[in-house]
């Protein structure tokens, strides 16, 4: 059912983005997450529409014959990426040429066309040309319950997950920085939970000087963490083994 009468407008998602793109804390973090779930997309397509007359509430149903193909962007490596639009002036930010075909969407639908089997997609793109939110697969499963926390051990009470939203200046910067230390072959990123405690936990696989190996990645990282918390953790251990398994790194050296 479409609503094909009601502007899409989204201010408070609209202010929340810029809030929290200008001050990264866990308070406006969570304010713009919960706008994002809630919101309406506006989605650029091609094809053709047909629907029934819409009824007292303005609503429509489509019709058998109708085409629907949305446009992607590609990203900088050329994966292929959806995207999305909170409102009209964003829309024109991006492309302004009239009589462009949008099509109204729910977050739950941004997250099944790039979570669905057989997608490519690396994500979703939040008002491209303006907003540019970026939201990689990991964090749409996370915000829409796809993804399933992974216990480590029960007894210790610790959960591992994908930050919802993807610390990338603070990745950056760790890779910066080990790379010149030829002891590191791999790091992971992930957000954990311990006793309703919340951290990053980087692990790293490396072979000598472990304080140095842990000093120089604390010192990258530190000026990114935004008021949380950092743990580093050797791959090597039971715990870094576990935390590991069938995640992918985000820097791994060639040798």
């Amino acid at each position: 059912m479409i609503d094909i009468n009601k502007p899409i407008t989204n201010p408070e998602l609209v202010e929340s983005i810029k809030v929290f793109q200008s001050e990264q804390t866990q308070r406006n973090e969570h304010r713009m997450l919960e706008q994002l779930k809630i919101a309406r997309y506006l989605m650029v397509f091609e094809g053709e529409l047909h629907h029934d007359t819409p009824d007292s509430n303005g609503r429509s149903t489509l019709q058998t014959g109708s085409t629907l193909k949305f446009t992607l962007l590609r990203d900088s490596s050329g994966t292929p990426l959806h995207f999305a639009f909170t409102d009209w002036p964003a829309v024109y930010k991006w492309n302004n040429k009239p009589n462009q075909k949008t099509f109204i969407v729910r977050f739950d639908d941004l997250s099944s066309m790039v979570l669905r089997e057989g997608s490519d997609s690396s994500g979703v793109l939040i008002n491209p040309g303006s907003s540019n939110l970026f939201l990689v697969r990991q964090q749409l499963a996370f915000m829409s319950g796809r993804a399933n926390p992974q216990v480590i051990k029960k007894e210790t009470k610790v959960q591992l997950g994908e930050p919802t939203i993807y610390p990338q200046a603070l990745v950056d910067a760790v890779v910066k920085a080990i790379k010149p230390l030829d002891v590191v072959k791999k790091a992971w990123l992930m957000l954990m939970k311990k006793e309703g405690e919340q951290s990053y936990l980087i692990v790293v696989d490396h072979r000598g000087d472990r304080a140095k190996v842990s000093n120089t990645i604390g010192q990258a990282a530190t000026p990114h963490l935004n008021g949380m918390f950092l743990d580093i953790v050797e791959a090597g251990g039971a715990f870094g083994m576990s935390a590991t398994e069938n995640r992918s790194p985000f820097f791994e050296r060639e040798f």
